[in-house]
């Protein structure tokens, strides 16, 4: 894999905040020596915005432990995490596992507000802001919920919060299983993109970005 060849996804157009991708090494007939535990940290320019690039090899996972998070970094408003690499170097690393067979656990968190929400919306926000009863004059709302997929095959979980400003962020979980390739993030990334389209948007996977 050329230096630079790694494709990011881009957050931006999807309404997301962080991407992880968190993986394990499962093919097992092609042990190769464990590499040493490290973690690494680049600012890398997507589509519109820059991000944080983190890429974690072995440490408290375990020698198959490969974990990769992007964040935009304009949610950083302090703390931010010290440049430590390069996305040329992380390509480099990355390129050392192509064709390895990983089981990955997948997270992404999206945001947007109600108000912007089409009235085709999926049955997460089936009842956002909805009075569900009055307690002591108190007025109770759904303004949030924890959903579990049981048998959709890629995403296991979907949380959803709305805040007093409208604003609503969803947390969603998914597993599958991947080959490492220089596209294998991106095409993670758009299925975690199209469950947000299908369940949270109520759009086709295929809809271009809004």
């Amino acid at each position: 894999m050329p230096a630079e060849a790694l494709r990011l996804p881009d957050l931006v157009g999807s309404r997301c905040y962080y991407f992880e991708a968190c993986g394990r090494l499962v093919d097992s007939k092609r042990r190769t020596k464990a590499p040493k535990p490290s973690v690494e940290i680049a600012r890398v320019r997507l589509k519109k915005q820059t991000a944080f690039l983190r890429f974690i090899q072995g440490a408290i996972k375990g020698p198959n432990h490969l974990h990769v998070d992007l964040a935009l970094t304009r949610t950083f408003t302090r703390n931010r995490p010290s440049i430590t690499s390069t996305r040329a170097k992380i390509t480099s690393e990355i390129a050392n596992y192509q064709g390895r067979t990983l089981d990955m656990s997948l997270f992404g968190q999206f945001g947007t507000k109600v108000k912007d929400l089409p009235q085709t919306s999926g049955v997460v926000f089936a009842g956002p802001a909805v009075v569900v009863s009055t307690i002591n004059k108190a007025v109770v709302e759904v303004g949030g919920a924890h959903l579990i997929f049981r048998n959709e095959g890629f995403v296991r979980t979907i949380d959803w919060q709305l805040d007093q400003k409208g604003r609503v962020f969803v947390d969603i979980l998914a597993r599958c299983e991947v080959q490492v390739s220089p596209s294998y993030l991106e095409d993670l990334f758009v299925r975690l993109s199209n469950a947000h389209k299908t369940y949270v948007l109520g759009r086709s996977a295929d809809a271009p970005p809004s």
